[in-house]
């Protein structure tokens, strides 16, 4: 049986202009009360690092980034605690990284390690 598996990217922060200038700000101004740690991991203030955007591009799996309102509308549901990471495989989702995980994560490395093993393991 062949299965489609995607794995989901999904921040918590919605996808309009509005909110990503609000993101930018509180991120500079209050880092420490910034609520999306994948955001956090992933991205400096203005763009995704180097190696995230590297990691993004070479991941061999379907995948697809989503901002909380994106991923809400596409699966409709609002009760997953963001971030997450999942899979979806023929449209059940199954966390690969919980928002508890992103939290206690420190840094970029660390989240691509846990990536890779969960990924390719």
């Amino acid at each position: 049986m062949n299965q489609k598996r995607k794995i989901l990217f999904i921040y918590n922060a919605n996808s309009n202009l509005l909110f990503a200038m609000s993101d930018m700000l509180h991120k500079i101004i209050s880092p420490e009360s910034y609520q999306c740690s994948l955001c956090k991991l992933t991205h400096g203030y203005f763009q995704s690092f180097p190696a995230w955007k590297a990691f993004i591009e070479q991941l061999k799996i379907p995948h697809q980034v989503l901002h909380k309102d994106e991923f809400e509308s596409l699966y409709g549901q609002s009760n997953l605690a963001l971030p997450a990471i999942t899979e979806a495989i023929d449209g059940e989702l199954k966390l690969l990284v919980t928002k508890e995980q992103l939290d206690q994560i420190k840094s970029l490395d660390e989240l691509l390690t846990i990536l890779k093993a969960a990924l390719y393991s």
